[in-house]
């Protein structure tokens, strides 16, 4: 009798405390917002810049993926060697998961879209964007990478109706 009375009293507290529970591999939004909110629709341009921010801010490569176009490649000038070095879409995959693991928090700006060097030109197919950003990776609490610069990108889409892709990006910090 008492192990039943225990069942009974038990199992409605475990529930409870199981359905009250945060999902521990999901990041946490800020009070008040929902992921329906968060993530944007990347059948305009701005909503892929909505999704970058997002996916760098909550670290989440499935999202940061979803931007890439199968045949992307990211550019940039390697200091050490002098010169330009690229890298296509399943290297940038495997270094922006590193980046994500390792970082204790990443904070991704995109600057005003009213600065003088940005600007977007194209049409329903092709489009180029020259962004400016602030990006801040902690490794800790008080340990922390400050950068910004400029990049610029090519994205596509194969249809109007269909998610733009970014299938191009050349980051033009110094």
């Amino acid at each position: 009798m008492k192990n039943r009375l225990l069942y009974i009293i038990l199992i409605p507290v475990v529930a409870t405390i199981i359905v009250a529970c945060n999902n521990p591999f999901a990041p946490r939004l800020a009070d008040g917002l929902s992921s329906d909110q968060i993530i944007s629709d990347q059948k305009t341009v701005a909503g892929v810049f909505s999704n970058f921010c997002y996916a760098y801010n909550f670290k989440d490569t499935l999202v940061y993926s979803n931007l890439l176009d199968r045949d992307f490649t990211f550019t940039y000038y390697d200091f050490e060697n002098g010169d330009k070095s690229s890298w296509d879409k399943e290297m940038d995959m495997n270094k922006t998961n590193k980046l994500f693991q390792n970082a204790y928090k990443i904070e991704l700006v995109w600057n005003d879209i009213w600065s003088e060097v940005e600007y977007t030109q194209g049409d329903t197919l092709l489009m180029n964007v020259n962004r400016r950003f602030t990006l801040t990776v902690y490794y800790s609490p008080t340990v922390y990478d400050y950068a910004f610069g400029n990049a610029f990108f090519k994205l596509r889409r194969f249809q109007p109706e269909t998610p733009w892709k970014i299938f191009y990006w050349d980051d033009q910090s110094a």
